[in-house]
């Protein structure tokens, strides 16, 4: 009687396929980072317009309201940006490119951050068009970073090898 082989799917996924990356799984760090950036993402594009139209475009209130979401703002990022870092580390899969992703984002953002009160102030259009492809740009990595992070949890480092049936030399 010859030995049987293993019919688990793990022993029938191993005959087929050469396993780069361990099992894909998402961690709540990366989890409460992307919901927290989706959150977040939505609140700055929200809040601002319509504090403008129920408060006046020039009312001091609007303003002030809306320095008070971009400094709390900027604190939520700073623990979302932790909160993707620790996601980073231990989720593998997809969840691992969303939050590099968010972490990409939250790079970009202080890069922007630390170059724009420096040296961005110089031309008005430049400026415009700046501060326009950096919002472009967040908007995009946050989407997408969150979409990788919440959709279910897949292998990246998986490639199939086709085996070849038959003596072909």
């Amino acid at each position: 009687m010859s030995p049987r082989r293993p019919t688990t799917p793990r022993a029938r996924s191993a005959a087929g396929a050469v396993r780069l990356d361990v099992e894909p799984r998402r961690s709540r760090a990366a989890l409460a980072a992307a919901i927290g950036a989706a959150v977040l993402l939505l609140a700055l594009v929200i809040v601002p317009p319509v504090l403008r139209l129920t408060r006046g475009a020039t009312s001091e209130a609007a303003n002030a309201g809306i320095l008070l979401l971009a400094l709390a703002a900027v604190l939520i990022g700073a623990v979302l940006f932790v909160l993707a870092v620790i996601g980073l580390v231990r989720s593998h899969g997809t969840p691992r490119i969303g939050a590099l992703l968010l972490v990409i984002d939250g790079l970009v953002q202080l890069v922007y951050g630390w170059a724009g009160n420096s040296t961005l102030m110089v031309d008005a259009l430049r400026d415009s068009f700046l501060v326009w492809s950096w919002a472009v740009i967040s908007i995009v990595l946050t989407v997408v970073g969150c979409v990788f992070v919440l959709a279910r949890p897949r292998p990246v480092g998986t490639a199939r090898e086709h085996r070849r049936r038959g003596a072909r030399s």
